[in-house]
């Protein structure tokens, strides 16, 4: 039928959540997808984090301010086209779509358009990458799902039948999955894949949790969520770090920075230019290269410049895998990636600002001659005329190959802070 939407029948579909059902058209107009959204928000009462896969059209449902949708695609021009309809994605090749850059257990709804030649050229192993992605109670929609689509899709022991969709998996709540091996404790990123980092398992395991892990669905933990006026804020300020962060030693698993429920980033606040520009409407996207735990998404949201300003925002580069789940818990998707080698992006993705905040450091000890890679990467994700800020420690190792380079590409310094001592800032234009 259609269009048909979540919650209207014993049988119904979630596909208007989704905005797609099967042969790929969308549905992307009309009362029933506003009411399958609403169904489907009633069901994922505190859900929010999303990765879309393949998907041939913009999942209308999702895009709202509740929920953050970050969109895998395997054909730079379908990457491309939603691009422009403010749908964030990477560019993920077809054949390694099982092996994503994202940690365990860091989604918290999967929609995969299982119509896609591409997903049904390796379901077997994609379900088991979409039962290592999902966060316990996570949800995955089988978008372009015929009744023996669904059927035949393999769930193993985590991935569970929703009865009241006729298209909607769900990841147990179990910690644990009996009868399957663990993924790891460290959750490493084994596999590359042109500098990216990709999981590379095979067969479907059990991801780690410590015993103070809470999940998303706790009653607790969904009233703190709800009782907020903004959503996105509420999931960012009742985060559980000690449920992600298993070395308990670590100092970035008790830093206010790092964990807390403020966004705080000193760059941000002793350095105007950046907000300035987002204020003035004059970035729109932004890409945060070395999000950590996403403490800048934090900053965003909790000044009402994320939903307000932004059209794409996008965030990589952790420590760990601890880390990206951070991000995962306070509310937006990032993925493993190494800026030694270009972003995973379509060629016309790009971004007004691109941010990157105490990391260079880490490229210039290894090897200060690869500093002009790291920039040309960020450089190649900036929009014309658009900007690049760097702020660090250790400025005389990366501050003078930084205005070499700068010079070297005909941009421009269009503002210094050194302000932020002992972590000065540059805000570069890339002039076109």
């Amino acid at each position: 039928s259609a269009c048909s939407y979540a919650g209207s029948g014993a049988h119904s579909s979630a596909s208007a959540a989704s905005g797609a059902r099967s042969g790929g058209r969308s549905c992307a107009s009309g009362r029933r997808v506003e009411e399958g959204g609403r169904s489907f928000r009633a069901l994922a009462r505190v859900h929010r984090t999303t990765v879309a896969i393949e998907l041939a059209v913009r999942a209308v449902g999702l895009h709202n301010t509740e929920f953050y949708v970050q969109y895998v695609h395997s054909d730079p021009g379908l990457s491309g086209a939603l691009w422009r309809e403010g749908c964030t994605g990477i560019l993920w090749p077809a054949a390694s779509l099982h092996q994503l850059p994202y940690a365990d257990a860091s989604a918290e709804v999967v929609v995969l358009n299982i119509s896609a030649p591409s997903v049904r050229a390796s379901l077997a192993k994609l379900a088991v990458e979409m039962s290592r992605m999902l966060v316990p109670s996570g949800l995955l929609v089988l978008a372009g799902a015929g009744p023996s689509d669904v059927e035949s899709f393999p769930r193993y022991p985590l991935l569970q039948a929703v009865p009241a969709f006729s298209n909607l998996l769900t990841r147990t709540t179990a910690a644990k999955a009996p009868g399957l091996p663990s993924c790891g404790i460290d959750c490493a990123f084994p596999g590359r894949l042109n500098g990216a980092m990709m999981r590379t398992n095979d067969v479907a395991c059990g991801v780690e949790f410590p015993p103070s892990y809470v999940a998303l669905t706790n009653p607790k933990r969904v009233a703190k969520i709800l009782a907020s006026k903004d959503f996105a804020d509420g999931r960012f300020r009742t985060t559980f770090p000690k449920g992600y962060f298993l070395k308990p030693g670590v100092g970035h698993a008790t830093d206010p920075r790092y964990t807390g429920p403020l966004g705080i980033k000193s760059e941000w606040d002793r350095c105007k230019q950046t907000e300035e520009l987002v204020n003035s409407g004059q970035v729109t996207s932004f890409l945060d290269a070395g999000a950590g735990t996403c403490t800048m998404y934090g900053v965003l949201v909790q000044r009402n410049l994320f939903h307000k300003q932004m059209t794409h925002y996008m965030s990589f580069g952790a420590y760990d895998c601890a880390m990206l789940r951070q991000c995962g818990e306070r509310g937006v998707v990032s993925f493993q990636h190494n800026w030694m080698f270009p972003i995973p992006l379509c060629p016309t993705c790009q971004f007004d600002l691109v941010y990157q905040v105490q990391g260079v450091h880490h490229t210039a000890l290894d090897n200060s001659s690869n500093l002009p890679i790291a920039f040309n990467t960020f450089a190649a994700a900036t929009k014309c005329n658009g900007w690049i800020f760097i702020s660090d420690y250790m400025s005389e190792l990366w501050v003078p190959p930084l205005l070499r380079w700068v010079a070297q590409r005909g941009f421009r310094i269009a503002s210094k802070c050194l302000a932020s001592q002992p972590r000065p800032a540059y805000l570069v234009q890339k002039v076109c």
